[in-house]
């Protein structure tokens, strides 16, 4: 239709969330291959307050990665994570956990 503008404005608008999503997918995939895990997901409540990017789970060691995926690093924050890690505790008792920000300068 010729209407760029408008076209960049819907691009504008949804361009951070559709952006931190593909980050948060670039993380899962990288970990996937890299890292000694058995499963790999992301979690919210059903309240929708605890949203946890990524937790990687290795069932053989007992360990777990909890992971806040962010493009801006500044905005990690690692003790909201541990509150966010702390709300699944009971399903996390059987795992060593490891709690990660992961940014653009991770990549």
């Amino acid at each position: 239709m010729g209407k760029y503008e408008l076209l960049w404005e819907c691009i504008d608008k949804d361009y951070e969330q559709y952006s931190g999503l593909l980050l948060e997918k670039y993380f899962r995939t990288k970990m996937a291959e890299e890292e000694r895990i058995t499963a790999i997901g992301s979690y919210w409540d059903n309240k929708g307050l605890n949203e946890i990017d990524l937790i990687a789970l290795n069932d053989l060691d007992k360990t777990a990665i909890v992971a806040e995926v962010k493009r801006n690093p500044k905005k990690i924050d690692l003790s909201l994570l541990q509150t966010k890690a702390d709300s699944i505790k009971k399903e996390l008792a059987k795992y060593k956990v490891e709690l990660r920000g992961l940014s653009l300068n991770d990549m």
